[in-house]
């Protein structure tokens, strides 16, 4: 998928069109709704220049989510794409339409976007996360240069 100006794709889908009835509670979706996804994605499309390549890629959400996801539950990569296979939570979380049974991107997508990110804009987007999210993991530090 292309960038998609946060103007013109909400950051958010009504829980209700394609979940059906989520407890609007659930960790995930109260982490989605404290997160700047627009800010978010325009940081992650410069790295990737996308403006430039027009390249295909999947949208932030679903990537930095994905990534989120694996590092407040400490899960390999294929855990994680697993766990958010069975968890319509996690979907929401990181920007489905509705639920699926389908696997939300290919086994390698997450190496390859850890490697196109860069250790420094990772570090900064899960300490975010793990600030915003106030408790699960252990408090870290805010990565240097920030």
């Amino acid at each position: 998928m292309k960038y998609y100006s946060q103007g013109t794709r909400p950051s958010f889908y009504p829980i209700e069109e394609g979940f059906g009835d989520l407890d609007t509670r659930n960790r995930w979706i109260v982490l989605a709704q404290k997160l700047p996804w627009d800010v978010i994605e325009r940081d992650y499309n410069a790295l990737l220049r996308n403006k430039n390549r027009g390249a295909n890629n999947k949208p932030a959400r679903m990537v930095i989510g994905a990534l989120i996801i694996k590092h407040r539950l400490g899960l390999s990569d294929d855990e994680t794409i697993e766990s958010i296979q069975e968890n319509p939570y996690m979907q929401y979380f990181i920007g489905l339409h509705a639920f699926t049974t389908q696997r939300p991107f290919a086994r390698n997508l997450l190496l390859k976007a850890r490697k196109r990110m860069g250790d420094e804009f990772l570090r900064e987007i899960l300490w975010r996360a793990d600030r915003l999210a106030g408790s699960g993991r252990r408090k870290r530090k805010r990565p240097a240069n920030s």
